[in-house]
């Protein structure tokens, strides 16, 4: 739901991407950082500059750190307390950042965020070739991720999932991407597309008379 609110109030920023960086890739060319990628994260630091906080109110309070993940090297940038592990190679003037690097460890199809470097919480994201997004869904995809650092920021954040008590013997947090969700319940399906559509409902008559039966 969250996400389908937030692609149809940003969709006719981001309309003019696919224009801009609809690159065709090489699995084979993804050892550096390429400028591609460097155009398709600043366009994602652009949208949320000038939209962000009319999404979520105080959304720009949230640390916007990323690591992007090649297929032999990690890429840090947007972090104010890096480890040593990751060396500086110099400034950005596309990103407008700092930038870091130090030999992959993540998995380079990663898309997930979580206090991957010095507690700060991260955005861990692959190349969109290996991540199977064209260039828009993977801007779209990035933002996505900056909501999870948002939620991070709450104070009762993790003690909340903690509570929650799915985690098993997992101290990772990679139960949370590998949760054993129902996806093909039909049950379950059909009532999150009911629930979806009458989030929908609700949000399109905001301003209506009809938003407080609606929701």
């Amino acid at each position: 739901m969250g996400k389908n609110i937030f692609i149809a109030k940003l969709l006719p920023v981001l309309i003019f991407v696919t224009l801009c960086v609809n690159t065709t890739l090489s699995k084979d060319d993804s050892t550096d950082f390429r400028r591609e990628d460097k155009i398709r994260i600043k366009e994602a630091l652009r949208i949320f500059e000038e939209s962000g906080d009319s999404v979520w109110k105080d959304w720009d309070r949230a640390p916007f750190a990323i690591i992007l993940v090649t297929n032999k090297n990690e890429y840090l940038m947007n972090h104010s307390d890096p480890t040593q592990d990751f060396k500086p190679i110099g400034f950005d003037s596309v990103i407008g950042s700092e930038i870091y690097t130090r030999p992959r460890r993540f998995s380079n199809n990663f898309l997930a965020t979580f206090p991957a470097v010095n507690g700060i919480s991260t955005i861990v994201v692959g190349l969109p070739e290996n991540t199977s997004r064209t260039s828009l869904d993977w801007i779209i995809t990035i933002l996505h991720e900056h909501f999870h650092q948002l939620q991070g920021t709450h104070p009762d954040y993790y003690a909340r999932v903690e509570a929650l008590d799915l985690a098993g013997d997992d101290k990772s947090g990679m139960w949370m991407l590998n949760y054993n969700f129902p996806y093909k319940d039909s049950a379950v399906s059909s009532q999150y597309k009911l629930l979806v559509q009458s989030a929908k409902k609700t949000f399109l008559s905001i301003d209506s008379p009809d938003f407080e039966s609606n929701l």
